[in-house]
């Protein structure tokens, strides 16, 4: 797809040249600021031209044409701007073994790369904000990935079944909200520190991730849901802090899964880890920060 992308500040964009992405009869992918009704472009040209040349900022707005985009970075994203929230990575169908996304980009939308078997490795931006539910689901050569500061939500299943992802690096920054089975099913994942901006962590995080032999929770977490580590055969030691107040009964165990033989419990003396690993019957270390457990 070729062409300027357009978007009103009360309405869906519309596409001047191709296909509309407010999902209208092509008859009315262009419509005028006022009434929505029929009407050229803003320049006063055929919206069907690859020449349309508009530059009135008023009402409407210009971005950067998508075939730009994707000369500079030897791909093809399709970018979206909604009503609610603009630059939106829709889809994806290049197959560089490592994309640069496009640093406009704000957020990645569900399954984007999901099943993308060519992925190593993803240069993600600064100023990325979030990543959708099911975003890299299935990516199974994704080595690492490096989760910018700007980040403040990954959906649920945004990772999961990465079956080579091996490095997870959060780089300090906003608050962050993970979903549900972010990170279940990575295979290859031996260390995992969760940071300090993550207050929750989630239900099955780490399900199965049966290589893992080492996590870290940084001072910040309150919580613990249930699944979080079940399923970890390999799980050695785990750093729990002592801003963690609650630890589900099933973090580490779930029905028929056991947990881990040699699992072994770093944390505070009179800590909530303390007291979950005598009740759980968990051996437990006296540790006052992480050292040593990564």
């Amino acid at each position: 797809m070729s062409g300027c992308y357009w978007y009103h500040p009360d309405k869906p964009g519309y596409c001047c040249w191709g296909i509309d992405p407010a999902g209208l009869d092509p008859a009315e992918r262009w419509a005028g600021p006022e009434s929505y009704s029929h009407g050229p472009c803003p320049c006063g040209g055929d919206p069907r031209s690859r020449d349309c040349l508009c530059s009135d900022k008023k009402p409407w707005q210009r971005t950067e044409p998508w075939s730009r985009i994707e000369e500079e970075h030897t791909a093809r994203f399709s970018i979206w701007d909604y009503e609610h929230e603009k630059n939106v990575l829709e889809k994806y169908e290049g197959d560089d073994p490592e994309p640069s996304l496009p640093g406009r980009i704000r957020k990645i939308g569900n399954w984007v790369f999901a099943d993308n078997r060519s992925i190593t490795g993803i240069y993600l931006p600064k100023g990325l904000t979030e990543i959708g539910e099911n975003a890299f689901n299935g990516c199974r050569n994704l080595k690492s990935a490096a989760i910018p500061g700007s980040v403040t939500k990954i959906g649920e299943y945004a990772f999961h079944g990465c079956y080579t992802l091996e490095r997870v690096e959060f780089l300090p920054g906003e608050p962050l909200e993970l979903g549900n089975t972010a990170f279940c099913d990575c295979r290859s994942l031996r260390e995992f520190r969760i940071p300090s901006r993550v207050r929750e962590i989630p239900e099955s995080l780490c399900f199965s991730c049966i290589s893992l032999e080492n996590a870290v929770i940084a001072s910040g977490a309150v919580s613990i849901d249930r699944c979080a580590f079940a399923n970890c055969w390999s799980l050695k030691t785990v750093f729990i802090p002592e801003s963690v107040v609650q630890i589900h009964d099933d973090t580490f165990s779930f029905h028929g899964f056991e947990r881990p033989a040699g699992l072994t419990i770093c944390g505070v003396p009179g800590s909530a880890a303390e007291e979950y690993a005598r009740r759980k019957g968990v051996a437990f270390r006296v540790s006052e920060n992480e050292e040593g457990v990564l």
